[in-house]
């Protein structure tokens, strides 16, 4: 699997990094040429080229730190430490995550490239940016009818690249 990851996401190199957000607790980035769409139903969105939907654990990390990280999103953004049942993680802005990745998007201008992948044998890569940082993916599920992430081109026929526990689905 290790091949067929690096080259699905070889074809991001060279191409910026320019968007992110989440939908419930799956995070997506958006890479390469902006465009503006229609939406199923109604209205328009802008997305990139290519976009990475990850449903497993993941991070940014420099080499220094880690910068914002998928369970970020169980922890509140005003930092306190006792979560309460006034705590609703999926509140987009509520929690650590979301502040996390919208700080890290807006310090970088629009300055993240694409420079290299490294993929493990189990679905995990490491996607280098320039000019220091790492999104690190690295599937932590084993149940089999799980998805840890897809690649594919937005609101077109394209196939999706879609990698799971038991492999490469088409």
């Amino acid at each position: 699997m290790k091949n067929e990851v690096e080259t699905a996401l070889g074809q991001l190199i060279g191409l910026p990094f320019w968007g992110a957000g989440r939908a419930a607790a799956l995070e997506w980035f958006q890479f390469g040429e902006q465009r503006t769409v229609t939406k199923r139903y109604g209205g328009t969105t802008t997305v990139g080229t290519w976009a990475l939907h990850i449903s497993c654990a993941w991070r940014v990390r420099d080499s220094e730190k880690i910068l914002v990280a998928s369970s970020d999103c169980y922890m509140r953004a005003d930092h306190l430490l006792e979560v309460g049942d006034d705590f609703d993680w999926d509140v987009h802005g509520a929690n650590q995550r979301d502040q996390r990745m919208a700080l890290f998007m807006e310090s970088q201008e629009n300055s993240l490239v694409v420079t290299n992948v490294v993929a493990d044998d189990f679905g995990g890569f490491c996607l280098e940016l320039a000019p220091h940082f790492c999104l690190e993916v690295f599937p932590d599920v084993a149940a089999e009818d799980a998805e840890y992430w897809r690649l594919f081109q937005p609101s077109t026929e394209s196939l999706h690249f879609v990698v799971t526990p038991s492999g490469l689905e088409d």
